[in-house]
């Protein structure tokens, strides 16, 4: 099973006018690796997500999943196969981490049925592969950032699909949690065999953690390894070179000093 982006364009549109973000993309995201998906602000990175998870339609070509198109597939069975954090709010925090994390459970359930003994199973590994034993009846509101985003994170995992698709999932965390999140999502893939994708301003982590990264520019995106893409000098491009400069042998952004010539 491979999700792939074909003549890809994504963006917005009404009634009267669409706009074009970014694109076309072909590409194909390598399987059981964690790809990053980076680029100034407005680059095009959320609306790349939201078009995977279908709040938005594509302008062109399409997301395909397994060689069919992802708008095609039933609500019910891309819940099987896609499973998504992003940075929106809760509408109520009151819930336990516990239930938050039976929420996964959702595409095996109807109306009538009961958490099996195979749920439960699921949704306390998921805890347990998080590190949140011990909070399971902590409220959503009563936890630190970082824990919050295991907990979603959790959620996703009780899903048990092969493809996990995270929109700024180190938003808000200092370094230490942030770490400790990366560390998550390698394991995910390395113990799991998950398949991530996941938004990021933090380009230098993304450089060193991710194996796959999609740099988005005003112009055009660019897909590879990262040290490929070092190599390619893709990161050169990304901000203005008047303010902004990239170390290859750091793997760094430096801001020049507008005093120095």
């Amino acid at each position: 099973m491979a999700l792939e982006f074909k003549d890809l364009i994504i963006g917005y549109k009404n009634s009267r006018k669409s706009q074009q973000i970014a694109g076309p993309f072909d590409l194909k995201i390598p399987e059981k690796k964690l790809t990053a998906v980076i680029g100034k602000n407005g680059a095009g990175k959320t609306t790349l997500i939201k078009t995977i998870g279908q709040q938005l339609k594509s302008l062109n070509g399409a997301v395909l999943l397994d060689s069919q198109s992802i708008e095609k597939i039933p609500n019910d069975q891309r819940a099987r196969l896609l499973s998504f954090v992003f940075t929106t709010k809760l509408s109520s925090e009151n819930m336990s981490v516990y239930e938050l994390v039976a929420l996964g459970r959702y595409p095996f359930l109807n109306w009538y049925s009961k958490p099996s003994k195979k749920d439960a199973e699921c949704i306390q590994e998921a805890i347990v592969f998080t590190a949140l034993e011990g909070l399971e009846n902590t409220k959503i509101h009563a936890l630190s950032d970082g824990q919050k985003q295991r907990a979603f994170i959790a959620r996703a995992l009780a899903q048990e699909t092969p493809y996990m698709i995270l929109d700024e999932p180190m938003s808000h965390l200092d370094h230490h949690h942030k770490a400790q999140l990366l560390s998550l999502m390698k394991k995910l893939v390395n113990e799991k065999d998950k398949t991530i994708v996941y938004t990021t301003h933090d380009i230098e982590k993304a450089i060193t953690n991710a194996d796959f990264i999609l740099a988005l520019t005003e112009d055009k995106s660019f897909f590879n390894t990262p040290d490929n893409l070092i190599k390619e000098g893709v990161f050169d491009i990304l901000f203005p070179q008047e303010q902004v400069y990239f170390n290859p042998a750091t793997s760094q952004f430096l801001y020049r000093d507008p005093k120095s010539k």
